[in-house]
């Protein structure tokens, strides 16, 4: 049975850990305090440069279990990626322009501030809103639903 939290993703992370039939080592670490094993995002959200970048934060438990897995991986591995990041490496050539932008956002993004950033993001949800409701148009996306 999976423990009510005020965060979805909590619940969903708590619910494999409390099946029976998962072995609960494998998912005995967390990523933040969040109680996650594995965590992915890309490059086009949040980051404001072009897809084609892909992000993982791996504990060290999802890592062994990866390691004990017989499923075939050609591309997906984090074993490969382990050993490549640990000699400040990628396993694959990532796109150069991307990695370039990534690190310009992340200036940004650090320069600026996480509640700066978020403000923003809210005032340029509501300026469009503004722009789109003078137009006479409506918005699709109530504004409660609305991530800032």
């Amino acid at each position: 049975m999976c423990k009510p939290s005020p965060q979805p993703l909590r619940n969903m992370a708590r619910c494999p850990s409390s099946t029976p039939s998962q072995d609960s080592a494998s998912w005995s670490s967390t990523i933040d305090g969040w109680e996650l094993d594995v965590v992915i995002g890309g490059s086009q959200k949040s980051l404001a440069i072009p897809p084609g970048l892909a992000f993982a934060s791996v504990s060290a438990a999802a890592l062994e279990r990866s390691k004990a897995s017989k499923m075939p991986r050609y591309y997906f591995s984090y074993a490969k990626e382990k050993k490549a990041a640990d000699k400040g490496d990628a396993s694959w050539t990532p796109s150069t322009a991307l990695i370039m932008a990534l690190a310009e956002s992340l200036k940004y993004i650090k320069n600026l501030g996480r509640e700066n950033l978020i403000a923003n993001a809210a005032f340029l949800s509501e300026a469009t809103r503004a722009a789109v409701k003078a137009m006479g148009w409506t918005c699709s996306q109530s504004r409660h639903r609305a991530t800032p």
